[in-house]
């Protein structure tokens, strides 16, 4: 697998992400490049491996139930335009503050979107591979 991590023209890290930019099934994403998400204090950047879509992706995906938009996550397209929760992968860069992961640690969990950075609960049991470990239910 590639480095997901690439160089724009003018030398600013980017990276690969799936966008939605509006309500629909899978056909309405997109794989595009975008900057490298800046951490804060507490937080980590995983390098994400694998991520899962769970009922709950799909349902946002969509924007049903209608009520859902009016409740706040856009009512003609989705807010959060990265899809979904579940992450596996390598710590790529820890901000201040944090002391349990370091840069290389294999984790897994939930990613609060990509504008924020990905913030992780675990790491991976023994030596399962992140693809593995976003795969177990």
């Amino acid at each position: 697998m590639a480095d997901s991590t690439l160089k724009t023209q003018a030398g600013q890290a980017a990276m690969r992400a799936v966008f939605q930019d509006v309500y629909g099934s899978a056909d309405r994403l997109r794989l595009a490049q975008t900057g490298k998400p800046v951490i804060a204090a507490g937080e980590v950047l995983v390098q994400v491996r694998a991520a899962g879509v769970d009922r709950g992706t799909c349902h946002l995906m969509r924007g049903q139930p209608y009520l859902m938009r009016i409740m706040g996550f856009g009512f003609r397209g989705p807010k959060n335009h990265v899809p979904g929760l579940d992450v596996a992968g390598t710590v790529a860069a820890v901000g201040a503050g944090v002391t349990r992961f370091q840069v290389g640690d294999e984790v897994l969990g939930i990613a609060q979107g990509l504008s924020i950075g990905a913030t992780t609960s675990s790491t991976t049991p023994g030596r399962t591979s992140p693809t593995a470990a976003s795969t177990t239910t």
